[in-house]
């Protein structure tokens, strides 16, 4: 068996070893190891092919397949480019952590109270959608 033969057989067993597909989106094409924990790396899964299969699977242990664009969002995350308690990571990042949710929470509350207005009668807040005041009940016209 030639070593690119070998190199194919070899990363496809490790391939549907993981799953067969992104465990973020489900894709299935441009797939990548990705260490969960970078700490535990020992080495890189790609550049060890040849090595005892028994070797590998101990780091392949450590892995789980991530496609391209999910692999280089998690790269971000992990090499400090994105942070934690943003809205950033909360839209683009999917990241569902306390920080995160009151950061999106925060710009939200931020957005509606833009779209609010004076009641002209009773000076309470409107909502944009409403088209009654909920104080003085007083009809409102939005121009």
């Amino acid at each position: 068996m030639t070593n690119l033969k070998r190199y194919y057989n070899r990363k496809e067993f490790f391939i549907n070893l993981l799953g067969g597909k992104c465990i973020n989106c489900g894709s299935v094409e441009n797939l990548q190891f990705d260490h969960k924990d970078p700490k535990q790396k020992e080495f890189n899964i790609s550049q060890k092919w040849d090595y005892k299969i028994d070797y590998v699977l101990k780091e392949m242990e450590k892995c789980q397949l991530l496609c391209d664009k999910c692999h280089k969002e998690k790269n971000k995350i992990d090499n400090g480019e994105a942070k934690h308690g943003t809205r950033s990571m909360y839209v683009r990042h999917k990241c569902r952590c306390e920080f995160c949710k009151i950061a999106q929470n925060e710009k939200m509350r931020e957005y509606r109270m833009k779209k609010q207005h004076k009641c002209n009668d009773c000076t309470k807040m409107i909502d944009h959608r409403s088209i009654r005041c909920h104080s003085c009940a007083t009809t409102i016209q939005w121009n």
